[in-house]
């Protein structure tokens, strides 16, 4: 199912509904950093918006005090999260740690894309933890993945075009692309 058909989230603040909204699309679109700032705009007009800052903490690959700032507020509303979300949150606190441990969250988010198969936003969250961790094939395996269950997900065919494209292919970048 495209990553925008899911039920919104639970927040306090229509604006910061309608931000979360946004990014969803614009990460469907391809507009990766627009969509990013809509996510920090959500979080800024609803402090105890969970689910978007569970959004910012799967979307990052980094480590640091941004992602697990996120990461605490999400724990700290996470009774407004759903069954989804709150199986997301608990494969992602290997991200806690310093260095974040990304093989430990692709085996969690494994468990989260068994019980959610047809959800193209986590498997492209087990893309990115997998690509994170070094794991070039699986992570173009769950990418995908991910373009097959949405294939109008722009954001994940960018995703491939990034995963193929440092393996030395421009080529095998453009197919991704189409």
């Amino acid at each position: 199912r495209a990553i925008t058909d899911r039920p919104a989230p639970r927040t306090t603040s229509p604006e910061a509904a309608a931000a979360y909204a946004a990014a969803l699309q614009d990460l469907r679109d391809g507009s990766i950093s627009v969509s990013g700032n809509d996510l920090v705009r959500a979080t800024r007009l609803d402090p105890g918006f969970a689910a978007a800052h569970l959004e910012l903490v799967m979307r990052s690959v980094y480590a640091g005090d941004p992602v697990r700032a996120s990461f605490a507020a999400a724990t700290q509303f996470r009774s407004s999260l759903d069954d989804r979300d709150q199986m997301l949150l608990q494969a992602a606190e290997p991200l806690r740690l310093d260095p974040p441990d990304f093989d430990a969250v692709a085996t969690n988010l494994r468990g989260v894309v068994q019980r959610f198969p047809e959800d193209a936003e986590v498997t492209f969250f087990l893309g990115g933890a997998l690509a994170a961790g070094g794991h070039t094939s699986e992570a173009l395996e769950a990418t995908e993945q991910a373009v097959t269950v949405d294939p109008q997900f722009a954001g994940a065919v960018w995703f491939l075009t990034a995963i193929y494209l440092p393996e030395g292919s421009d080529d095998l970048g453009l197919q991704a692309a189409n």
